[in-house]
């Protein structure tokens, strides 16, 4: 018989009941995780005065930033969903009786976790620290916009050391009343303008402008203990001081890209505070949260393929594989937090991610029927494949 290059009918029938198991499971819990973090920017959106186009900006860029750490819980469940609901309508069964032994069975789903973890560990080491910077920076771009900070009604707001502005209210199309500008910057000659109403005036490219109308602007000579008045129908402010302002920030380890962690620098030590040992440690768990999906669905696979077939028996052993993956995510959280106390303990955490597979593969069977995990290096027979 000629060599095949493709898996069999029954695989590819696994793999895309397990895929497709996974995808709708990653998509439902996205939208949860959205749901639940729309408040926070909606409230940050409200309050800066933002466009919707923000809003929408920061939920798709928040995505990355979660997305490796969802994917092993969406994946094993989708694979508890899809065997069981296989044993449910006895195609395991079949399956079975057809000469598939347990290891055949989860071939596919092994095959997928592990597609899933290498897709993970690119998402980790490259495309959830870029969205993490980006992220931030929209975040802090929104809140120290100098037009969010004028036109938030009812607030004393300090755009500069020594200068504050307060407006009592502000109409739908942004015109101020009830206006307050204390400026003491120049601690000789405090400056404090009133005015019943105004508006601000920042056209791209262009100075930005506060124009009061109906006030009063006072400045107090500290010098000579004078008080001097100006009354006028209508004053100009320039704030050419907060035009493409810039916030100084101490970076997060999960912002860093991976060329920074994998050679330190003093500017990545001097950005984020922390020393070369907690970049390190921060490499570490990028390379081994992906491990989790593997993990995960390698614990999945061994309590629900192996031993005998019982329909009235998968509940109990989908609680004990339920049971299993959580006792495996508690290990993971503690050891990464003790990570921030010795960097030894990478080695039990990778042990925690890894004994699963191995504990898998060799209940399995796998040392003596290694050739089933690669299907398209073997003749394709008709009746199993």
């Amino acid at each position: 018989m000629p060599w095949g290059y493709t898996l069999g009918l029954l695989d590819r029938y696994l793999l895309r009941q397990l895929l497709g198991g996974f995808v709708f499971v990653l998509l439902a819990v996205i939208v949860v995780v959205l749901f639940t973090q729309s408040f926070r920017f909606l409230s940050l959106v409200i309050e800066s005065a933002a466009t919707l186009k923000a809003f929408l900006w920061l939920m798709l860029i928040s995505v990355p930033t979660f997305l490796h750490i969802i994917a092993p819980v969406a994946f094993v469940i989708a694979v508890l969903f899809t065997y069981q609901r296989l044993m449910a309508d006895r195609e395991l069964v079949i399956m079975r009786s057809a000469g598939r032994s347990p290891l055949q069975l989860a071939a596919p789903a092994l095959w997928l976790a592990v597609v899933v973890t290498l897709m993970m560990l690119a998402q980790s080491l490259v495309w959830a620290p870029w969205a993490n910077r980006v992220l931030v920076d929209e975040q802090y771009a929104i809140k120290n916009n100098f037009t969010s900070l004028l036109l938030r009604p009812g607030t004393f707001n300090d755009l500069l050391p020594g200068l504050t502005f307060y407006a009592r209210k502000r109409d739908s199309e942004g015109a101020m009343e009830g206006i307050l500008i204390h400026d003491f910057r120049n601690k000789e000659k405090p400056t404090t303008i009133m005015a019943e109403r105004g508006l601000l005036q920042a056209v791209n490219g262009e100075t930005p402008k506060v124009i009061v109308f109906n006030g009063l602007r006072q400045e107090f000579n500290r010098h000579n203990k004078k008080l001097n008045e100006l009354t006028f129908s209508n004053y100009t402010m320039s704030l050419e001081m907060l035009k493409n302002r810039k916030v100084d920030r101490v970076r997060d380890l999960r912002e860093l890209p991976l060329v920074d962690l994998l050679m330190p620098r003093a500017a990545s030590i001097e950005k984020t505070g922390r020393n070369n040992s907690e970049l390190g440690n921060e490499l570490q768990l990028r390379l081994a949260t992906p491990l989790l999906s593997i993990s995960f669905a390698s614990i999945a696979l061994v309590v629900l393929l192996t031993g005998d077939y019982s329909r009235r028996g998968m509940q109990k052993r989908m609680g004990i594989a339920v049971g299993l993956i959580i006792a495996v995510q508690a290990a993971f959280l503690w050891l990464t937090n003790l990570l921030e106390v010795s960097g030894l303990f990478i080695l039990p955490l990778y042990g925690v991610l890894l004994l699963p597979l191995v504990l898998c593969l060799w209940r399995l069977g796998v040392l003596s029927s290694w050739a089933v995990l690669f299907p398209f290096l073997h003749p394709v027979s008709g009746a199993t494949r």
